[in-house]
């Protein structure tokens, strides 16, 4: 295989809309989703393509997303390993619609001490994330609401589309000492509208030191 360029290092993906079960789609969607994987894959991101089933993602898509190049997390982990640090990317499976999300069985070759980010298509999993000891928790699926009153920070969205507390449902929250980020996503669902609420594609950094974890915007 060719090197991979310094330029990325890694890049996580929930699943997205389409597909089999209950979603509308069908093998053209499968197709078109391959075909966004080999070109993210081709880019040749350091540690990995990483991405997890969302609630319009069956199991059966599993290998074509792996042939495509993209390494799935189903509840189980990915190491990262750098500079002699070492990181852990925990996903698991999809927690909104199939209710198969198992972050203890995702958990289960994770050091204690390690540091792990873990991938969700949902926020629903928080308290169980919480419970494995996640560092930071990284999700979709709510569309930050999609339709929102003008202050959406204190009101929160009208409706999100997932079982986990309001405010969960967009941009940067904290469960005990866990932090979280859930994206507001590029797209719409059901409706082709977006009020009070921008799409965003999220770039997250991670920096090694000590940080003040206690001043957060939305906590329990």
């Amino acid at each position: 295989p060719e090197p991979f360029p310094d330029n990325h290092d890694c890049r996580g993906r929930r699943g997205g809309h389409g597909g089999c079960g209950h979603g509308a789609g069908g093998g053209a969607d499968v197709e078109d989703r391959g075909q966004w994987v080999r070109r993210s894959a081709s880019e040749y991101p350091r540690h990995g393509l990483l991405g997890v089933l969302g609630n319009h993602d069956c199991l059966e898509m599993a290998p074509d997303f792996e042939e495509a190049g993209l390494i799935m997390l189903i509840n189980e982990s990915w190491p990262i390993e750098r500079n002699g640090g070492k990181i852990l990317i925990v996903g698991v499976d999809d927690p909104h619609y199939y209710k198969m999300a198992n972050a203890e069985e995702a958990f289960r070759d994770v050091p204690a001490q390690c540091f792990t980010i873990f991938l969700a298509h949902s926020p629903e999993s928080y308290r169980e994330a919480a419970q494995c000891n996640a560092d930071l928790y990284l999700c979709g699926h709510t569309h930050g609401g999609q339709i929102c009153l003008p202050d959406t920070i204190k009101c929160g969205p009208i409706f999100t589309n997932s079982r986990a507390p309001r405010f969960t449902a967009s941009g940067h929250w904290q469960y005990r000492s866990m932090q979280g980020y859930t994206s507001r996503g590029a797209g719409a669902s059901s409706i082709p509208l977006r009020f009070n609420c921008p799409g965003e594609i999220t770039v997250i950094t991670l920096v090694k030191g000590d940080v003040d974890l206690t001043d957060t915007t939305f906590s329990p």
